[in-house]
């Protein structure tokens, strides 16, 4: 590909709804991409996603990327590469690290039995969450939502166009079904 081709590539690719111009770039770099993750000692399955990664943070920034004609481009896609593969490996080496502690008995069974509390507790919510919003109109769930990520009464109200004392009965009936969905959930799975 000479540099004119390349260079009116970048510039077609800035329009994110060019598909062609898109598999263009995907079939000419995605190669290129591949190799440097195994080159950095990645496996195969693990260099394909990363690879993958790669192409969707390109595909991300690729708009705002200003092209230089002394090779900046291919510097550039090589750091992108390798910060995705240096983030992959940290990543790696933090599970794995977990994994070994677990896998050292290093952590007893109270301790896991708390773990599983944790979850179950977080898991019935979510899930009772789930169950109950169809229960009410979207603007109930919303304020028992907007109070739930810590704004305030007057806040909520203000911003949904409701008086204050609503709020307050929204959260109340939301809240009252939430709980007592949490209780069905913990009694009949639990």
């Amino acid at each position: 590909m000479t540099d004119n081709t390349r260079l009116t590539l970048l510039e077609r690719i800035r329009d994110r709804h060019d598909e062609q111009s898109w598999e263009d770039f995907v079939d000419t770099y995605r190669p290129f991409l591949y190799s440097i993750c195994r080159q950095m000692n990645v496996e195969h399955y693990d260099a394909e996603e990363l690879t993958q990664d790669v192409l969707l943070k390109l595909w991300e920034k690729l708009p705002e990327f200003k092209y230089s004609k002394n090779g900046r481009f291919r510097g550039w896609l090589c750091t992108v590469t390798g910060n995705t593969v240096k983030n992959f490996f940290r990543g790696t080496q933090r599970r794995n690290e977990r994994q070994q502690k677990y896998c050292q008995d290093e952590i007893d069974i109270p301790e896991i039995e708390k773990i599983a509390e944790e979850n179950w507790k977080k898991y019935a919510v979510v899930r009772a969450m789930e169950n109950i919003k169809p229960l009410f109109p979207e603007l109930v769930i919303k304020t028992f939502e907007m109070l739930n990520e810590g704004k305030r009464r007057p806040e909520v109200a203000e911003a949904l166009g409701i008086p204050p004392n609503r709020v307050s009965i929204y959260k109340e009936r939301v809240l009252r079904r939430l709980t007592s969905e949490i209780r069905r959930i913990d009694q009949e799975w639990g």
